[in-house]
């Protein structure tokens, strides 16, 4: 995960919690999106 600049907190915050809720309802879909992700980088 990389280093970001927020302007509000309320922007940390939702990226926080769909960081979370992402990761807990499929730990396995999240590992497969952070592949793509590296590769498309």
């Amino acid at each position: 995960m990389q280093w970001r600049s927020y302007q509000t907190r309320t922007e940390s915050q939702r990226d926080i919690l769909d960081y979370v809720v992402m990761f807990y309802i499929s730990p396995m879909g999240y590992e497969a999106a952070v592949v793509e992700l590296r590769k498309a980088a």
